[in-house]
């Protein structure tokens, strides 16, 4: 109970000092014949999309080298001379109270163009308390320590611009449980990096193209 009531003073003081926002869903209930809306800080939900355009990025499946400036990302076949790439998406400013339970998590993505290449796709988390930024050098993205958990992605068609349940990927709520249950994690402002590769190809737009339909990360968690 101490521990419950430290972390929702610890997410508030956050919030507060940070400008961030969150949902708290309200629930109806009955005590002594009367109804009364009373917040429910036992389920909570953020929602964070890309927030600079150095924090998607795609590595080249032929030589490694990472690409910053793309206004689209190719998950996960561009071209012969690029092959299969790798993407990596860093979020930033994530908070996550130590300790939650994640019981929901995904990634959205807005379609950049109408491009739908069976194919089957592969996320995993970056094994880290708080991802480094992308570095220029080669292969800096798949060269990174994954988590345990990854989650199989076999996307269905796209069409452009849209942004909904389709363009969701598969629930990555383990991925982001086991960063979250590090025992270095402290959660306040950190970063989060998810890895994506495998084949076929949907086009996403990046945040070079357009921030607000930059790829989104949502999580749902409780006490």
């Amino acid at each position: 109970m101490i521990v419950k009531f430290i972390n929702i003073l610890l997410l508030f003081t956050f919030v507060i000092c940070s400008g961030f926002t969150f949902d708290v869903v309200s629930h109806t209930h009955t005590q002594n014949d009367s109804y009364e809306s009373v917040p429910d800080t036992s389920y909570l939900r953020l929602e964070t999309r890309i927030a600079a355009g150095e924090n998607d990025v795609e590595e080249s499946g032929t030589n490694g080298n990472i690409y910053f400036n793309s206004t689209d990302l190719e998950l996960c076949h561009d071209r012969t001379s690029t092959g299969n790439q790798v993407v990596g998406l860093r979020f930033t400013g994530i908070y996550l109270p130590p300790g939650v339970e994640i019981t929901r998590a995904y990634i959205e993505f807005t379609v950049d163009e109408s491009v739908n290449t069976p194919g089957l796709l592969t996320i995993s988390g970056e094994d880290a308390v708080n991802s480094e930024a992308f570095q220029a050098q080669a292969y800096d993205v798949s060269s990174r320590a994954r988590t345990y958990a990854s989650v199989a992605w076999l996307p269905t068609d796209w069409l452009a611009d849209g942004s909904v349940v389709i363009q969701r990927s598969e629930d990555i709520s383990e991925i982001v449980q086991e960063i979250v249950n590090k025992d270095d994690f402290w959660g306040i402002g950190i970063a989060m990096t998810f890895i994506i590769e495998g084949d076929g190809k949907r086009i996403a737009k990046s945040h070079e193209l357009d921030p607000s339909a930059a790829p989104m990360l949502y999580v749902e968690f409780e006490f």
